[in-house]
Order: C-alpha cells, then sequence, then structure tokens
C-alpha cells in the first residue's frame, strides 16, 4: 500500500517473527486484481487482490508456511469484507493452507498485536512498535512534501527521504534509538532544502480523501508529484489521523453503551500513543512551518461537524474537518480523491460547494481513481492549478470563514 507498511514490517521482525511486505503496486496489480474481481468492487480491493496474487507468485513463496495479513472493520465501507474476500481466491487458486488473518480495528488489534509479541517472546508492546514506526513514517513524509518543492537540486529531497527511510526501518529491526534517526533525518533534510526559497513561495495545495488511494501512488496516478511539477506545496493529513480518529470513536461508543472500563482503556491509549509521538517530533522543532504535530482528530471533527454529524462515522467528516484546517492554514485549494464509487468520498463531492462557500470560495476539486487511467486528469488539475494559484492573489480572503462559523481545531485527541 505505502511506506508505512515497510515500517509495521520491520517493527514486527524486531520481535523475531517472520514478516515481508507485500510487492509496491503497478499495472500487473491491477491486472491481477482485475482478473480476480467481478468488476463491482471497490479500486483498494482490485489493488489488495492483485498485490496478494502478484506475492504468491513469488519464486518459493510456500503456502503452508504463510499466512496473508488483512485488517479488518465494520460499518458500511467495504472494507470489512476484504478478509472473507481474499479466503475466497485464495481457495480458486488452491491455495488451500494459506491462512488469511484478519484483525478488527474497532476492537481487540491493539491486543491481538501485543498478544501476537508475547507468543514470540517480547517484552515490548508490539503495537506501540507498530505505532512507532507509523508515527516515524509520518514525520519522514511531512519532511519529504515539505522540502520537495524547495530542494537544492532534483532528487535531493527524494534521497534524504530514502536514506532516512532506510535507517528508520534497520532501526525498527535492531531496537534503535529512533530519536536519533529522526535527528539524523532531520539534518539530511536541512541539507537537502534551498534556504533561497522561503516559506510560502509556492500556493500551498490540501490532499484529503480515501486513506489508501491518497497512500498509494499507484493508486492515485502520483498526483502529488504531478501537483508540484505544476507548482504547488502538498500538504497531507498523516496516516495516524486514522488511528486516533478509530480509537476517538471507539471511546465515544464506549461512552454511549456506559462501558467507562472501555473508554478510559480508549483514553489510555490515546495518551500513549501521543506520549510516543512527541518523542520522535522532538527533534523536528523548528523544521516544519506548521508544526511537527498536526492538531488533534477532536478538533477535526469539530470543523468537520458543520457539514456532517460526528454520528456519520469515517473518512468523510476528516475529509471536510482537515480541508477546514488546511484552509486556516494558508491553503490555497483542496484536492478530494477517492476511488471510483467510494462512498464517503461522494458524500465529500456532494457537500464539497458548502465547503468552499465556508472557506471564501476555497477551490475544490473531486477526483476519483478506478485504474484507467483518464487522460482528462492532467487537463484538471492544470485548470485547478490556475484558479490556485488567482485565488492566492485574490486580496481580501477571510480565513475566519466567509461569514460562517469555522471552528479551529481543539485540543486532545
Amino acid at each position: 500500500m505505502c511506506d508505512h507498511a515497510q515500517g509495521m514490517a520491520a517493527a514486527v521482525r524486531g520481535v523475531g517473527a517472520q514478516v515481508v511486505t507485500l510487492p509496491p503496486s503497478d499495472r500487473e496489480t491491477i491486472e491481477l486484481g482485475r482478473a480476480h474481481t467481478s468488476g463491482k468492487e471497490c479500486y483498494p480491493l482490485v489493488l489488495t487482490v492483485g498485490d496478494f496474487v502478484k506475492l504468491t507468485r513469488r519464486p518459493g513463496f510456500d503456502p503452508a508456511a504463510s499466512a496473508l495479513l488483512m485488517p479488518s472493520s465494520n460499518g458500511p465501507c467495504r472494507f470489512g469484507q476484504y478478509g472473507r474476500y481474499l479466503r475466497l481466491v485464495t481457495k480458486r487458486l488452491g491455495l488451500h493452507e494459506l491462512d488469511v488473518v484478519s484483525l478488527d480495528q474497532t476492537g481487540g488489534m491493539y491486543q491481538a498485536l501485543d498478544e501476537a509479541g508475547r507468543r514470540v517472546g517480547s517484552d515490548d508492546s508490539l503495537f506501540m512498535r507498530v505505532w512507532r514506526s507509523i508515527a516515524g513514517i509520518d514525520l519522514l513524509q511531512k519532511a519529504l512534501y515539505q522540502t520537495r518543492p524547495r530542494e537544492t537540486s532534483a532528487g535531493a529531497a527524494d534521497a534524504a527521504y530514502q536514506t532516512a527511510l532506510d535507517d528508520l526501518v534497520k532501526a525498527l529491526e535492531s531496537g534503535g534509538d529512533l530519536v536519533r534517526v529522526m535527528k539524523t533525518a532531520r539534518d539530511r533534510f536541512e541539507v537537502a532544502t534551498d534556504r533561497g526559497v522561503p516559506a510560502g513561495a509556492k500556493p500551498l495545495v490540501g490532499l484529503v480523501g480515501e486513506i489508501y488511494v491518497r497512500q498509494n501512488s499507484c493508486a492515485n496516478e502520483e498526483v502529488i508529484r504531478r501537483l508540484e511539477a505544476l507548482g504547488a506545496e502538498v500538504v497531507a493529513p498523516p496516516f495516524i489521523e486514522w488511528v486516533f480518529y478509530v480509537g476517538y470513536v471507539n471511546a465515544m461508543r464506549a461512552g454511549r453503551r456506559g462501558d467507562w472500563r472501555g473508554w478510559l482503556k480508549n483514553k489510555g491509549f490515546a495518551w500513549l500513543q501521543n506520549r510516543e509521538l512527541k518523542k520522535l517530533a522532538r527533534p523536528w522543532r523548528g523544521f516544519f512551518h506548521q508544526g511537527a504535530v498536526d492538531p488533534p482528530v477532536k478538533g477535526v471533527v469539530a470543523a468537520g461537524e458543520q457539514f456532517l454529524h460526528r454520528s456519520f462515522q469515517g473518512e468523510a467528516i476528516l475529509s471536510l474537518g482537515k480541508g477546514v484546517e488546511f484552509f486556516h492554514h494558508r491553503a490555497s485549494g483542496l484536492v478530494n480523491i477517492m476511488p471510483f464509487t467510494c462512498m464517503p468520498g461522494m458524500v465529500v463531492g456532494g457537500l464539497i460547494q458548502d465547503f468552499r462557500k465556508t472557506c471564501s470560495g476555497l477551490p475544490a476539486l473531486n477526483l476519483s481513481f478506478d485504474g484507467q487511467s483518464q487522460t482528462n486528469t492532467q487537463a484538471r488539475l492544470e485548470a485547478f492549478m490556475y484558479q490556485v494559484q488567482s485565488f492566492r492573489e485574490r486580496p481580501g480572503k477571510v480565513r475566519g470563514g466567509g461569514g460562517r462559523s469555522v471552528p479551529r481545531p481543539g485540543q486532545g485527541h
């Protein structure tokens, strides 16, 4: 899916388990995924199936000694059915000995990871190891997106990022000092940054939408690099935003049930997550123009509630709330990306005009992807960037919300 998978795999290898990541998605992934789906499924499932099938074709792959890890969930999103569908695919392929392990993110996943760690002799929490890997890669990607539009030479930012990612993976495997890795990574990005290009020299474009397509560069057809090539600096939500949101929803549900033990447990997890995140973010102090740690998810939900009630759970309210946050942070445009027919993405698309009115007419572009590589995407991006530049130069913009109350992100996850 994305580089975060490399970090998670390294964290699990660090406790003695044998883990490999899926090969990067490519045209073969799409072709294999299409061959093993009916055409009615969402695009992330097509790519997930294609990547897993491609893995099983690797030389030496032993289904009897392997298992596929596929997280799960509940609710209206088809993500909760991925594990079941993969079991059907493996049976059709004759891989009857290949198991598919599904961990439900809405409950029990943290404990299941820690139990798996204890089984292989780990004294440390496996979940917290995985969490540190995700948070660390989020910081590296944030540095990459800030540095690449103002790099000293072509490829300097990518080189700094890849070296830092390799260092982080090695440290996760060996139990090394992750804070030191962050310090060294910052030094590399400092060297790669052209100080002659000031902050704000290029228009800021916020990127929101469905997390899989947003994170998978094959799925979104390199939309971030394409926007950068058209003169933008892109800012995107971190992966950990979704993890924080899952904890937020679980705590909210526990409170409604009167399950105060469950509520306290989720609040405790959030406190631990914040503590580890701040440790990793400390070496970056002063580097990021808008801070190393994003505003709390509670505030993002509050910002999105003027368009959707928080009971309408999922990525839609996060996308709208994050869009408001980006607007407050001087963004001059917003891109909402989604798989074709994705319900949360379509909800955001349906509310985008209300969002624009609230945010002083901020240019917004909805992009859906299904693997067909539509020829008009580049033209739409070019037209959008023209609107972004015009909005940026327009005097008298009201960043407070164009006459309506726009809540700023609050405190506490």
